[in-house]
């Protein structure tokens, strides 16, 4: 058992702070001082949260009717009752005085989820004592999070997934059960324990292998030993079957500042996921697809107060220099471990990741906003190297599900179907975290884009050739070739959006900057843009298939394609369907819709297809979702208001499903929120495009129906 250095009696804590709707709109520009005070004779905790959000009027703190979130580590607390009250003090020129009113403050502890409720006093000051006037006792359960699915591999018609756990104790034994579909029940232990950050906590994992039949069947699991029931269903697929998929993205990541009050409770947040978890007990998916932002770490440059003599140094050479210190890399592990522990452990998510086996794929916020990005001279610093590593480790663990350690695997231990070493490159070893499978008629390709990712390229050289190659080396009656990614291989012409952006004010520019830096259709990366969707475009040719593009992590939800030029489908003996890769583009799930300004921006550049490199033998462009219309259902009496910016944008929180027809073509589903009512009886939109092969690029007609609990307009 791998026994990282434990951190006693230190946990991260939730801190939200509500701003009345009657205060007058202030900012904090640089932090807060938050003191635990106990009435139990225990010391009181001081801790410094800086605001990284501070830089700029979209950025405001405390803006009326708004939660703002910060997170800390400080002292375990074992009692919630032993916490009497919060000390808040701001930082800076700004006070909590007569123009800034506070309604509420609470904390939750992230292991524990222990919960208080504070009420500020009234008037206000610059420090205040705010008594805790409500606590609530968190978990009994054993469990800290679990169980987690996520598919292994799917060779020699054996469906192989794993189970990962956190126990909050030391047990004798950790057994799950499963029936192993012929009615037979079974007990297996887990194959690995590993220590967490915690001392009295082990995360727990078992490998499951079941043999596919001619029939999908359903396979039930528990975990044996706990005082409350941990367990769920998952469904095996048929051999030769393509699976039923959902796909979503940035689960994990929310808008930690100036959240609209009515916004801030999880299942509103999670309204989505919630729908996913009743659309899979009525359609039993196979796969969730999670495209990247399955936990959001941005906070830890505030949260871990060992990075802040990093954060707060002004000279970039002294950043430079900066060494990674253990307690760094401890605190880092620490946070991102409870980041995971707080989110995945919400209800809703849980309740999809206990039943549905994952893919996952990471993007920048799994890391940290910007990763990939920043000048070379500053990614490879010894402190954000540092905390890379770290990350990447709790990465491996809940995302992947095996034990990471860079600098001891060997290649033979490295699982299958990840990328560490290939025949034709031996000798050249890489940590990129690639996969690619296979299910009947059906490809799946998860290419890692953040490991090797900087301004130059999104992929090393090696890796791409050693991905490519392992694709060519599946079977060539493969029918659809569906390539999952974090971000949009294409969507629009950032390098004419980037010189209008360029013109803007600090600090509007800079995010939007930042964003365009990392896609695909970035000036930096728009050659190996051109050659990724070259290369799938001869596979297509070669195998006779249909390449389908899902991504994320976009603001916007979108339909588009990627051709060849009618000149070069001329001249060739392929099928002139291969010549064309579908593109469906999911919002991320939980937060909020794009801004007025988010669509002006890009706007002007909708209707304008866009060569791909500078070859201009590849164009791409966006392809109309198709209108609303009412079929004479003579019980409706109105549609719900369709979220689409001139038809070719879904503005609105979404996610995707992925399935087969009885044809083979693959249908692709986007259920997105509907009129922005802000109750829990939503109105749930659905939108449909098919890939055909051979065929058109895509066919769709819209049905009305009603669905229990929300109303629902279903293209079919």
């Amino acid at each position: 058992m791998a026994t990282p250095t434990p951190i006693p009696s230190l946990t991260t804590y939730e801190l939200d702070i509500y701003t009345d709707a009657t205060s007058v709109e202030q900012t904090m520009p640089e932090g807060l001082i938050c003191q635990l005070n106990f009435g139990n004779g225990q010391p009181s905790s001081d801790v410094h949260i800086m605001n990284q959000y501070h830089g700029g009027p979209e950025f405001d703190n405390f803006r009326p009717g708004t939660v703002d979130r910060f997170y800390f580590q400080s002292t375990e607390v074992s009692d919630p009752s032993a916490l009497t009250s919060i000390t808040l003090t701001c930082v800076g020129d700004v006070m909590f005085g007569v123009h800034l009113k506070l309604n509420k403050v609470t904390l939750l502890s992230c292991k524990t989820r222990h919960f208080w409720e504070c009420t500020p006093p009234n008037p206000q000051s610059k420090s205040q004592v705010c008594p805790v006037t409500n606590s609530v006792k968190g978990r009994d359960s054993m469990l800290l999070v679990g169980p987690l699915l996520a598919l292994k591999s799917c060779k020699n018609n054996v469906w192989e997934v794993s189970v990962l756990a956190v126990y909050s104790a030391f047990l004798d034994s950790y057994p799950l059960t499963y029936n192993s579909g012929d009615g037979r029940s079974a007990s297996v232990e887990p194959t690995f324990k590993w220590s967490c950050p915690y001392p009295d906590a082990v995360v727990c994992k078992w490998e499951l292998q079941f043999r596919m039949s001619n029939q999908e069947y359903t396979v039930s699991y528990s975990l044996q030993g706990l005082t409350s029931n941990a367990g769920g269903t998952l469904h095996i697929p048929a051999i030769g079957q393509t699976p039923r998929m959902a796909y979503l993205s940035g689960a994990g990541v929310e808008q930690l500042f100036a959240l609209p009050q009515r916004l801030q409770e999880h299942t509103r947040r999670n309204l989505l996921i919630a729908n996913l978890v009743q659309r899979h007990a009525q359609r039993s998916f196979h796969l969730s697809l999670h495209g990247g932002g399955q936990v959001c770490l941005d906070p830890l440059w505030g949260a871990v107060e060992q990075l802040a003599v990093f954060t707060h140094c002004k000279k970039d050479d002294d950043r430079r220099s900066m060494p990674f210190t253990e307690a760094m890399e401890n605190q880092t592990k620490l946070f991102a471990f409870d980041m995971y522990i707080l989110k995945w452990s919400e209800p809703e998510l849980a309740g999809l990741l206990a039943n549905v086996p994952a893919v996952m794929i990471w993007n920048d916020r799994d890391i940290f906003q910007g990763w990939g990005t920043f000048a070379s001279e500053n990614q490879s610093c010894v402190v954000f190297q540092g905390v890379f590593r770290a990350v990447a480790e709790m990465f491996s663990l809940f995302q992947r599900h095996y034990n990471f350690d860079a600098k001891l695997m060997a290649a033979e231990d490295f699982p299958e179907p990840y990328l560490k070493y290939d025949s034709i490159f031996t000798n050249i070893p890489t940590d990129n975290v690639s996969l690619v499978f296979q299910f009947g008629p059906t490809a799946l390709i998860v290419p890692d884009l953040r490991y090797e990712r900087n301004q130059r390229q999104m992929l090393s050289l090696h890796t791409r050739a050693r991905l490519f190659h392992w694709v060519r080396s599946l079977p060539r009656d493969i029918q659809h070739i569906v390539v999952m990614m974090p971000e949009p291989l294409c969507l629009l012409d950032y390098s004419t959006i980037q010189e209008q952006v360029l013109n803007w004010p600090h600090p509007f520019r800079a995010s939007y900057l930042d964003s365009m830096r990392d896609a695909w259709d970035s000036r930096l990366h728009r050659e190996e843009q051109a050659d990724f969707v070259q290369e799938m475009l001869n596979i297509a040719h070669e195998w006779d298939a249909r390449v389908v593009v899902i991504a994320g992590s976009s603001k916007v939800a979108a339909r588009a394609v990627i051709m060849e030029d009618e000149i070069n489908v001329k001249n060739t003996q392929f099928n002139r369907n291969t010549a064309i890769m579908t593109q469906w583009i999911s919002s991320p799930v939980v937060a909020e819709p794009p801004t007025k300004l988010d669509l002006a921006t890009i706007d002007p550049y909708l209707d304008r297809g866009h060569h791909v490199g500078k070859t201009r033998r590849i164009r791409s462009r966006l392809v109309e979702f198709p209108p609303l219309t009412n079929t004479g259902n003579p019980n409706r009496h109105y549609l719900p208001v369709v979220p689409l910016h001139r038809n070719l944008l879904l503005v609105s929180r979404n996610y995707m499903t992925i399935e087969p027809t009885a044809t083979g073509d693959l249908v692709g589903k986007w259920y997105s929120e509907g009129n922005f009512t802000h109750n829990t009886d939503k109105e749930i939109v659905e939108h449909t495009a098919v890939a055909v092969r051979p065929g058109p690029v895509a066919t769709s007609k819209w049905e009305l129906r009603k669905q229990s609990n929300a109303k629902c307009c279903s293209i079919m």
